[in-house]
């Protein structure tokens, strides 16, 4: 039933309503502060006694015993259809929900930075990583405010909005920040990742390394890479498998273009060609790559020698 209820929830169109919400702040003396949340600062929530504003009071987060915040009506649908892989609508709404509730930014993981961290996942989400590049550049003039899981979901962004710029240096630089260096822990042909990192973020490290590799001229690395990224968390991420799949196929197709009597690089090529027909592309590929959706036939065996 509560399958039947989520699926029923996606399928309504989304609607998004802002303005002031409402609050119910304790404080540690007990004191109950109802009202409306209006903005946020630095160090406390500003709450007003209306919704249009007027008398309005803040309150310490360092005061903050228990706090009750309405949530803007249509987020939960909104974060549904972000999780389910709806990108389209959820950017459209992120994006309004972000620029209303902008005055609530400096409220840690509340609806103002929230919303525009859900925002940027759209736009990843979207393959739009100039658009993410550029609104995450925007937001430097107001860093959202996040938790420590949350800053997780932040820092893989940045990784693809710095993939948007073609800076290598710089995307290197990032990539140098989750890798662990210590020449003890070197077990395979690649530094690993640090530790207790999410599987979803390893694995858009993995993909954005395999693109440092290939346009460092190292097909072999990249391969490597491109193949975690595929298969990490069993690729649950499907925008990073999908970009992962097509750029392992483009590096594979080359290869056995170039060597066409390679049996195994033939099969290679038809094996990431299927796959991203129809695990990632929903039945589409690239007329490119087209002729190795299919195996050659083999080489008839020869006749045998007349005695």
């Amino acid at each position: 039933m509560r399958s039947l209820l989520l699926a029923l929830t996606l399928a309504l169109p989304l609607q998004a309503a802002s303005g002031p919400l409402p609050i119910m702040a304790v404080s540690a003396s007990g004191q109950r502060n109802p009202g409306f949340l209006v903005a946020a600062e630095a160090d406390g929530l500003v709450i007003s006694n209306a919704p249009q504003g007027g008398n309005s009071i803040k309150v310490l987060y360092t005061n903050i015993v228990e706090l009750n915040v309405e949530e803007p009506k249509g987020w939960s649908t909104a974060l549904a259809r972000l999780n389910a892989g709806d990108y389209a609508d959820a950017e459209t709404t992120f994006s309004n929900f972000a620029d209303d509730y902008a005055a609530l930014i400096p409220w840690k993981d509340g609806y103002g930075s929230l919303a525009r961290l859900y925002h940027f996942k759209a736009l990843k989400g979207l393959g739009k990583f100039a658009e993410l590049a550029t609104a995450m550049d925007r937001q430097l003039a107001k860093p959202l405010v996040l938790g420590d899981l949350s800053k997780i979901d932040f820092n893989d962004l940045r990784g693809w909005a710095i993939l948007a710029k073609a800076d290598l240096q710089a995307l290197q630089a990032f990539l140098n920040e989750f890798t662990d260096t210590s020449a003890s822990k070197q077990t395979s042909l690649q530094p690993p990742f640090k530790k207790d990192l999410p599987a979803r973020f390893v694995a858009s490290l993995a993909y954005l390394r395999g693109h440092l590799h290939e346009k460092q001229q190292r097909p072999e690395f990249a391969l490597l890479d491109y193949s975690t990224a595929m298969t990490y968390n069993n690729g649950s991420d499907h925008s990073v498998f999908s970009l992962a799949c097509l750029a392992s196929l483009k590096i594979t197709a080359a290869k056995a273009t170039a060597k066409p009597t390679d049996e195994a690089l033939r099969k290679a090529a038809n094996s990431l060609a299927i796959t991203y027909r129809d695990v990632a592309a929903q039945g589409k590929l690239p007329a490119e790559f087209a002729p190795f959706a299919t195996l050659p036939e083999p080489a008839a065996a020869p006749a045998p020698a007349k005695k």
